[in-house]
């Protein structure tokens, strides 16, 4: 049917000139494909209005939530539709592949791959069998590891891309002739069992599931490899132990790289009761102190600065490693205590 005049309206008079933003509540049943197809707003009253052309309507339809862009030809193009997939999503940049993750998108390299293996419904933690793949809950949402042969159906070996794979990697399903998709993120390293691999896995969407027997292919996106380590300990811990005798650890986590060349950043805020007891932190990656220990000069106890020092490091080899942050007191006794609080340690490709 046509347009509804008097349920087109502007949605604000204050744009002083910005843009303008109309809203489309018909009511009437009317869908957006025949709002759309049919030239609605082509009729409109507000058309002398000089900036109609780009201005944004906000359409209430009877299937979905859209915002249309008016074009010269009094066409509109839709910016946003809630019945589309993905919608809400940022566009992604065009500068190279990207992969959908959340609400955002992630930057990833998309291995050419044509590994395809016959999807099995068995839930047992097991050897899935030559060519085979499964995970452990028919209900995906619940899925947390997923079992692959080390062969695909079409003779060729995983072990290589297994072997590569590390935490917050992505991999997706897709079943051959079929729009069914299957989308996780690699929670873990992979384990080797022999001749089949075992994932632990985090679910990220599916479309459609996969019956028994089906056959899927397998695409890697390596998004690890760019992805930023997070690591803190906030709050405040005290110690009247000696740095040189007895550091005590305030900090220690592993965690997953897939790039060797790094900028570290280190943070802390230190403390001390007393003015001439200095307070030292320093921080190791597996064992091993990184550049030098952090000392605070004696002063006074009121000295309590907010520290942040960056390395720029190469670990030599991706994957997985560990971070370790001690702290203690140096002169004035071992009566006083040492504070430390709001550590965190951030490690960034440079790559």
């Amino acid at each position: 049917m046509p347009l509804v005049q008097f349920k087109l309206d502007m949605a604000s008079k204050q744009t002083r000139g910005i843009f303008d933003m109309y809203v489309y509540e018909p009511g009437n049943g009317d869908e957006l494909e025949e709002i759309q197809s049919l030239g609605y707003f082509s009729d409109s009253r507000f058309k002398t209005n000089p900036s109609w052309v780009g201005s944004i309507i906000n359409v209430i339809a009877d299937d979905t939530y859209a915002l249309l862009k008016v074009l010269p030809d009094d066409a509109t193009e839709v910016l946003y539709d809630t019945s589309m997939g993905g919608a809400g999503m940022p566009v992604a940049p065009g500068d190279q592949l990207y992969v959908a993750f959340d609400n955002k998108w992630e930057a990833a390299i998309r291995t050419a791959s044509s590994n395809v293996f016959t999807w099995s419904t068995d839930t047992d933690t097991s050897n899935p069998g030559i060519g085979l793949i499964k995970v452990n809950n028919a209900d995906y949402t619940l899925i947390n590891e997923m079992y692959i042969n080390s062969s695909t159906l079409n003779g060729r070996t995983i072990d290589q891309v297994a072997e590569e794979i590390r935490q917050d990697d992505i991999l997706r399903f897709a079943q051959y002739g079929a729009g069914n998709t299957l989308t996780i993120k690699v929670a873990s390293l992979p384990i080797y069992n022999g001749d089949w691999w075992t994932i632990p896995v985090v679910y990220l969407g599916s479309d459609g599931g996969f019956a028994n027997g089906v056959d899927v292919t397998q695409d890697y996106f390596p998004t690890s490899k760019t992805s930023p380590v997070f690591i803190e300990s906030l709050p405040l811990s005290e110690t009247n132990a000696d740095w040189d005798l007895n550091r005590q650890i305030k900090l220690n986590e592993d965690f997953t790289i897939g790039y060797t060349k790094a900028k570290v950043t280190f943070s802390f805020e230190p403390s001390s009761e007393s003015n001439n007891r200095s307070v030292v932190v320093g921080i190791w990656m597996d064992d091993i102190m990184f550049e030098t220990e952090f000392e605070l000069d004696p002063k006074n106890s009121d000295n309590k600065p907010y520290i942040t020092k960056v390395f720029y490091y190469d670990f030599g080899t991706v994957g997985l490693y560990n971070a370790k942050v001690y702290f203690g007191g140096r002169g004035g006794g071992n009566s006083s205590e040492v504070g430390l609080k709001n550590v965190r340690v951030i490690v960034e490709s440079v790559e």
